[in-house]
């Protein structure tokens, strides 16, 4: 990444711990990168084809729309949804 990149921590937890291998990583990304954007990559690099829909996505402890941007230090936590019964 050049000049404009940002760092971002990701924490993944349960079944997307399970696919991604990892439970806590350091990325580097554009600064422009919206959480709809890291999602996308995130199921493409990370994720063996399982979707990324209904995942549970928060910044920095406060759920996150697909479109906010992400800023330098902020930390993403992606958690499947509740189940039970």
């Amino acid at each position: 990444m050049g000049a404009d990149a940002l760092k971002i921590r990701i924490r993944a937890f349960g079944l997307v711990k399970d696919l991604t291998g990892w439970d806590e990583k350091e990325e580097e990304v554009e600064d422009d990168l919206s959480v709809g954007e890291l999602m996308r990559r995130i199921e493409f690099y990370y994720m063996r084809g399982a979707r990324s829909e209904g995942l549970i996505v928060l910044v920095n402890g406060k759920r996150a729309p697909e479109n906010q941007a992400l800023k330098e230090g902020d930390e993403v936590a992606i958690i499947p949804p509740p189940s039970g019964g």
